[in-house]
């Protein structure tokens, strides 16, 4: 059965009822033709909380919707996706994908082979347009992670320390950096070949009963995964997150992938991998 969702903004009406109007009234009434009395899931985005609602009466510009319980059925997998600025068809593809695939939170960053440059009003307009990217594309998905934040950064140093200021938690966390092929060196392990290591970690030492070192429970706090833009990142730029923050280098293959696809295949795994 078709899911009917409508994202909105701010907090959770205390009365339990709740008023639509503008886009959000359009999208309910004259693309999903809800009527009175029908049940849509309403997603509160800055809260990633979503609850069934009715819809209890209609007029020419505004609906009013009840809420009727909040579903308690958000994945757990925490996955950031750290991405080279690129096209802007591509990164409103990547975000759109992102959503789909249940990556909560997006950063691009401005690597050394990404095209074109923006400044900080440029980059603020981007992310507006990321967001309503974002908006439409958990209003069409059934997915249950909210993306709660997109940023932009200047590179990609400034990038993992916003997103790695406490230093203490990342060996909680899956830190992958997606290198691109390489003829002349051994590639690095794949990411299939990752998961099933750590996968047989947790079942050896579960079954001596021993999770003193077992950081796999919870499983792992968040998962980032850093993929560079077309032409791929720089040997700075790797052994920056490699050597400088801790993260492991990642193979998705012996073929040279376009970086949406990279992104998709990355975000596909880890999520299966962590739901698994």
């Amino acid at each position: 059965m078709r899911t009917y969702r409508v994202v909105v903004s701010g907090p959770i009406p205390k009365s339990g009822k709740i008023q639509l109007t503008g886009p959000s009234f359009n999208h309910l009434i004259r693309v999903q033709r809800r009527t009175q009395g029908d049940s849509v899931e309403l997603v509160f985005k800055e809260l990633a909380i979503s609850y069934v609602a009715i819809v209890d009466s209609i007029t020419k510009d505004q609906a009013t919707l009840t809420l009727q319980h909040q579903i308690s059925n958000l994945s757990n997998a925490k996955i950031t996706l750290i991405c080279g600025m690129c096209k802007p068809k591509t990164i409103d593809f990547i975000a759109s994908k992102s959503v789909e695939l249940g990556i909560s939170k997006i950063c691009f960053f401005r690597a050394s082979r990404s095209q074109g440059s923006l400044s900080p009003e440029q980059a603020k307009e981007r992310v507006k347009r990321i967001e309503r990217v974002i908006d439409s594309a958990l209003k069409q998905s059934g997915n249950q992670s909210f993306p709660v934040s997109c940023k932009i950064f200047t590179d990609l140093q400034q990038t993992l320390q916003n997103l790695h200021k406490k230093k203490d938690t990342q060996s909680n966390n899956h830190l992958l950096l997606f290198q691109t092929p390489k003829r002349e060196e051994e590639s690095p392990i794949s990411i299939l070949d990752y998961f099933n290591k750590l996968s047989t970690q947790e079942s050896t030492l579960s079954s001596k009963n021993d999770t003193s070192d077992l950081q796999l429970e919870g499983k792992y706090a968040e998962s980032f995964l850093v993929i560079g833009p077309e032409g791929g990142l720089t040997e700075f730029e790797e052994n920056l997150a490699i050597k400088g923050f801790g993260y492991t280098p990642i193979s998705l293959g012996v073929k040279t992938l376009r970086v949406e696809t990279a992104v998709i295949a990355a975000g596909t795994i880890t999520s299966l991998a962590l739901s698994s």
